[in-house]
């Protein structure tokens, strides 16, 4: 997948399971800091949540986020803003198979992986929320 505007070095960062934040800000003009597992696909950054949390309401809201990916060791890092966008599984065609990709992106052991993938397809509550970065141009 190339993005343009970042290096090989920094695409890789959404290839590894690194936790990557999102900061949305809440009915109270707060932020509110999360931590999410994601994929990036054509472009766009994908995680899930649940309906009835925080971070789902808050988006509903407020679609304008902040997110961040770090390298555990510090060395690279992504930052950028967009705009986030809530789907059900009915309302995306990939949704199951951008699950699919999140859950084994994280999940190292395949049993593990199937059983949990399975679940979350009989999650009725389950969301995407893909994120369009504002300027793909400028992710740091």
């Amino acid at each position: 997948m190339v993005v343009s505007g970042l290096t090989q070095k920094e695409l890789s960062l959404l290839d590894e399971s690194i936790v990557a934040n999102v900061a949305v800000i809440n009915p109270n003009k707060q932020p509110h800091l999360f931590p999410v597992w994601c994929v990036l696909q054509d472009g766009k950054i994908y995680f899930s949540t649940k309906v009835e949390h925080d971070k789902c309401q808050y988006i509903r809201l407020n679609p304008n986020i902040c997110m961040s990916v770090v390298h555990p060791k510090g060395s690279i890092y992504l930052s950028f803003t967009g705009l986030a966008e809530i789907y059900e599984r009915d309302e995306l065609d990939q949704f199951d198979e951008i699950m699919g990709r999140i859950v084994h992106k994280y999940v190292r052991d395949i049993e593990k992986a199937t059983e949990f993938n399975r679940r979350l397809k009989e999650d009725n509550s389950r969301r995407l929320i893909e994120i369009t970065p504002d300027d793909p141009n400028r992710f740091r």
